[in-house]
């Protein structure tokens, strides 16, 4: 990715609604409907294969595989699903590649969260019910499935992934992961942080200075703030007082202090 010094810096916000939403107040949104198509599709199939499974008599789609007695419909419904997955993975890499590329070229650092998307899809605990032994509380799992779908959908992860070696290959790029921590419900003008702040998934009214944005880009702006503020601390670090440079890497985690280096 070819890249020429343009003084910008950008903050991220990743999500469900909006794949991504920056400090400068621009979105960028997947084509939802043609995904939602193929996972109905992906779907469809699956189903029809627990059923052909269930059938059979075996207790689950492995041991029916490498039984040797599968039909010729299993092993096609079986290609079908892997072509639409692929289908889908190709959608995601095109837009995700392209938005990417364009973060790369317009700015000198972006700033990311450091999310942990393996613990936003985790399963929840189940709650035993404590006047019924051997029956459980709802705990909410149903509802998270379709948050584990669309968190799947949005592919989060393909986003930092692709910034991370496209910055390491276009000179003069940083980027920066931050703590997600309460950065939805800061104010981005005040600094003040309720949970009231957030008034509905896109709408951010601040209790104190009664800033309105957008609850995404508000979240973006937060972004960027932490990234700026630890990139100052992380120069600190790398140059002394009198300018000459300091023993690097033992301050900063992941690639901080290396791509600092690369913006300043």
């Amino acid at each position: 990715v070819k890249h020429e010094p343009t003084g910008r810096a950008v903050g991220i916000d990743r999500g469900c609604v909006h794949a991504a939403a920056d400090s400068d107040g621009r979105f960028m949104d997947l084509p939802k409907n043609r995904l939602k198509a193929i996972d109905r599709e992906i779907r469809k199939r699956q189903k029809s294969q627990a059923r052909r499974v269930k059938t059979a008599g075996y207790s689950s789609e492995k041991e029916y595989a490498n039984s040797g007695r599968t039909s010729r419909a299993y092993w096609k419904t079986r290609l079908e699903i892997t072509k639409l997955h692929a289908k889908s993975k190709r959608i995601l890499d095109d837009v995700y590649q392209k938005y990417t590329t364009q973060l790369v070229r317009d700015n000198d650092l972006i700033v990311l969260e450091n999310l942990r998307l393996a613990n936003m899809s985790r399963r929840n605990k189940p709650v035993p019910d404590p006047l019924h032994e051997g029956r459980y509380l709802h705990n909410g799992q149903a509802a998270k499935r379709g948050l584990n779908r669309s968190l799947r959908q949005a592919s989060m992860g393909r986003l930092s992934s692709m910034l991370a070696y496209k910055t390491k290959l276009a000179d003069g790029v940083g980027m920066i992961l931050v703590n997600p921590a309460y950065t939805s419900q800061t104010c981005s003008q005040c600094g003040y942080v309720a949970k009231e702040n957030r008034e509905s998934q896109a709408v951010f009214i601040c209790k104190k200075c009664s800033y309105k944005t957008n609850a995404d880009v508000n979240a973006a702006r937060n972004i960027l703030k932490r990234g700026l503020d630890t990139l100052a601390v992380t120069s600190e670090n790398l140059w002394g007082a009198d300018g000459t440079p300091v023993e690097q890497g033992h301050k900063t985690n992941g690639n901080a202090a290396r791509e600092s280096v690369a913006v300043s």
